[in-house]
């Protein structure tokens, strides 16, 4: 067998390895899986275009690897969000026509595709807000992590810290679900902020303190 073609494989099964370990341990196998296509089209694009062997078609294989690589993920992440963002618009129109009752619904929907609902509390900003990740982002330390908030907003968090339990004396980010079972407290507020998308208010994410509701 020519040296060029052992080469040619002994390379290819380098790169099949990798890819297969690195789907394994970083449980990412949707874009490794492209990853993959975007290499194995490249070369037989370029084995068209060029001999075996030479450094123009290594050059090739490199060129269209990455133009379809960056073309696939860009689609890709455009699938994604789009479909994320139809998703939480029909979340949206229940809420709106049902308030809390329609919030916690969602707790409730169990289906592969559902969106990752969280809420972000500052209590020294006496704020709270309520989105979903439709940009399917992963949440990592230190790193914004971007949500669409049912008011309307993009905003974003850098969590500093795991947190496992409810702390309401500390700005935190929390799953919807673990932030209403945590008190009654932590239930109402979720629930006045449903509530206030219902009734259309500008800024439902304004926490208003006991004095200024017992004006009203």
């Amino acid at each position: 067998m020519d040296r060029s073609l052992l080469f040619f494989y002994g390379l290819f099964i380098v790169f099949m390895g990798y890819y297969a370990w690195k789907a394994k341990k970083q449980r990412v196998l949707t874009s490794t899986l492209w990853q993959l296509a975007a290499l194995v089209t490249s070369m037989i694009l370029a084995s068209l275009i060029a001999e075996s062997g030479t450094g123009t078609w290594w050059v090739i294989v490199v060129v269209i690897n990455f133009a379809l690589l960056a073309g696939g993920m860009i689609l890709f992440l455009g699938i994604k969000f789009r479909r994320g963002k139809k998703q939480f618009q029909a979340a949206l129109n229940i809420i709106q026509s049902q308030g809390a009752e329609g919030l916690y619904t969602l707790l409730h929907d169990e289906s592969d595709h559902r969106l990752d609902w969280q809420v972000i509390y500052f209590p020294e900003q006496n704020t709270l807000e309520i989105g979903a990740n439709i940009y399917y982002q992963k949440w990592v330390l230190f790193k914004k992590y971007y949500l669409r908030t049912l008011s309307g907003r993009t905003v974003y968090f850098v969590p500093d810290l795991l947190l496992v339990e409810v702390d309401l004396s500390r700005n935190g980010l929390y799953a919807l679900g673990m932030f209403v079972r945590h008190s009654k407290e932590t239930a109402d507020l979720v629930g006045h902020y449903a509530d206030a998308i219902e009734s259309g208010v500008k800024q439902p994410w304004k926490l208003l303190d006991e004095e200024h509701q017992q004006k009203r």
